[in-house]
C-alpha cells in the first residue's frame, strides 16, 4: 500500500497558516506552554496552560491563533 507523501506546503495549506508579518515566511501551528497564576484567597496558585500559537520557523515570531 503506497502512502501519499505530504510536504510542509501541503500541511500549511490545509491548516490555513498565515504568512509571518515580520519576515513573510510561512508560519506553522504549535502550542506554547505558559505558567499563569490564579488567586486563591490570599495566595497565588501556579498553573501551566497550553496556548495555541502560530510560529515562524525563520524568525521565531509567535502570534496567538484564534480559537
Amino acid at each position: 500500500m503506497a502512502e501519499k507523501e505530504t510536504t510542509s506546503t501541503d500541511i500549511n495549506t490545509l491548516e490555513g497558516a498565515p504568512e509571518c508579518p515580520r519576515c513573510g515566511a510561512q508560519m506553522f501551528a504549535t502550542q506554547r506552554r505558559m505558567r499563569t497564576h490564579d488567586l486563591d484567597g490570599a495566595s497565588a496558585v501556579a498553573r501551566d496552560r497550553n496556548h495555541p500559537v502560530w510560529r515562524c520557523m525563520r524568525c521565531a515570531n509567535e502570534m496567538p491563533r484564534e480559537a
